[in-house]
């Protein structure tokens, strides 16, 4: 997922998306549910666990709703707070990233 799964540019244009980063582990949590059984686990039974950041991942996806039937239990430990953030702040990262690749900058 890297940085590209967290970026925000949807202040920049509506050619963007957000979230793509919690959109792929939905996609990825959707594969386990349809093929847990093949492994011997059980979909009725999934808990999910993340540390730091990975916390603060599940903590986002316990109030994504297309994602409450992927999961039964989750354990989340130390998770950063801080990397919550408002519309401005995501636009303001968004932008730094782009000054940092040079050239590159997104018109409003």
């Amino acid at each position: 997922m890297n940085v590209f799964g967290f970026l925000d540019f949807t202040s920049f244009s509506d050619n963007f998306d957000s979230n793509i980063g919690l959109k792929d582990v939905i996609c990825g949590l959707e594969w386990v549910k349809e093929n847990i059984y093949e492994f011997g686990g059980n979909a009725d039974n999934v808990t999910l666990f993340g540390q730091s950041a990975g916390a603060m991942l599940i903590a986002c996806l316990n109030k994504v709703s297309s994602a409450q039937h992927l999961s039964h239990k989750m354990i989340i430990e130390s998770a950063c707070i801080e990397s919550l953030f408002t519309q401005q702040e995501t636009t303001a990262i968004s932008q730094k990233y782009l000054d940092l690749l040079g050239e590159y900058q997104l018109i409003r």
